[in-house]
């Protein structure tokens, strides 16, 4: 890309960037010498729905309701609550080792391949606070034994997959309940939205309590606690956190996916460039080493040309991918920012629930209604 930018801007390059099209190692090295801010990094994995939901039009009605909800329960923040879930596995990811350089595949020992996942429901406040947290293991029976080594108060569940459900989750509302203490008069707020490694020794669930119990402490500090709610927003509140850098990426799916600009590009109309730097792509760039030692001879008649505007950035050689469009499908609704105690919200659930209560029994009893007319049939054959 830095090759195609140079010659879009009727930038002076080297010989050796025509002869190959491309920047060499040498022109990165030293960029990133210049540029100290500037590393490489492996980034986060993010979804498309998670990208594309996190913009102006849904952070804006959160913080309007959250405001709401300051000035209504007067809020403090040690009433302040978060809470998330995390998946713990028994399969851990291998750490780097040092090994020969030539060999080809470096093997090194895990518990399982595609462990066992475990559920952990995580709760914290705004002055740095945690509660027990709550694990959910991939068994149909929890036994108190699963639970040893975890965290004192930990309370544990059972589920086939090892998943969340709307039944436990009902469950760990109490056993917040339990230790919040929240009444009419005393209401609090409730914000919805690792493994360790040891080598050599075989993980299952049941050790998986241990291990959390060990990491625990050091993970939910004060400090990290206290800064989550401050980075959110949250407490102090702070409509205005985040900056319009963060609502890049949910721009990123309103058209189709679109791939770096191919060589065949316009031709600037610029009269003072020379034959190489008029070039619009790395294809035009002669191939010949001889023509190529023409790049830098004929631009550099005068340093007036290195002072050209900048008619092309980046983005034009290299535009952002955008999401490709799905096929429409019948889903669910999508959810919204909502304050699930208060009406119409609440009021709106509780339909829902009864509506599904309703169909659930008329479609028992039209079962039932079907297994009777058989055996009556069957009689009287």
């Amino acid at each position: 890309m830095a090759y195609d930018l140079a010659i879009r801007n009727s930038k002076r390059v080297p010989d050796s960037w025509c002869t190959q099209k491309s920047d060499g190692k040498d022109w990165l090295k030293g960029f990133k010498s210049r540029h100290s801010q500037l590393s490489i990094r492996t980034p986060e994995p993010t979804s498309i729905a998670r990208a594309t939901a996190f913009n102006k039009t849904n952070v804006g009605p959160f913080f309007d309701k959250l405001k709401q909800l300051y000035e209504e329960l007067s809020l403090t923040p040690e009433r302040i609550y978060n809470v998330d879930e995390t998946a713990l596995s028994t399969s851990q990811k291998p750490q780097k080792v040092v090994a020969e350089s030539r060999v080809k595949q470096v093997a090194q020992l895990v518990s399982h391949e595609r462990g066992d996942t475990i559920t952990m429901l995580g709760i914290i406040n705004a002055i740095g606070n945690s509660l027990p947290p709550c694990l959910v293991f991939p068994r149909k029976q929890f036994k108190p034994h699963m639970i040893f080594g975890a965290p004192p108060g930990t309370h544990g569940f059972a589920n086939p997959r090892g998943w969340m459900t709307k039944q436990l989750f009902v469950e760990c509302l109490r056993h917040i309940h339990r230790h919040v203490r929240s009444t009419r008069e005393n209401k609090v707020l409730l914000s919805t939205r690792g493994c360790t490694t040891i080598p050599g020794k075989r993980q299952t669930i049941h050790d998986v309590a241990g291990i959390l119990g060990a990491a625990y402490s050091r993970a939910f500090t004060l400090d990290n606690a206290i800064s989550g709610f401050r980075a959110t927003g949250i407490c102090p509140l702070n409509d205005e956190v985040f900056s319009e850098a963060d609502f890049y990426q949910c721009y990123l799916s309103d058209t189709l996916c679109q791939q770096p600009m191919d060589t065949e590009t316009p031709t600037p109309t610029s009269q003072d460039a020379t034959p190489c730097s008029s070039r619009t792509s790395a294809a035009d760039c002669p191939a010949d080493p001889n023509a190529a030692s023409h790049c830098l001879t004929e631009m550099s008649s005068s340093r007036a040309q290195d002072a050209v505007t900048i008619n092309c950035s980046p983005e034009d050689i290299w535009p952002h991918p955008k999401a490709t469009q799905q096929r429409k499908r019948t889903r669910r609704a999508l959810g919204r920012n909502r304050v699930l105690t208060e009406t119409p919200e609440k009021a709106e659930l509780e339909a829902k629930v009864r509506k599904a209560k309703k169909t659930l029994t008329a479609n028992k009893k039209l079962a039932t209604q079907g297994k009777a007319t058989k055996k009556r049939l069957f009689r009287n054959e």
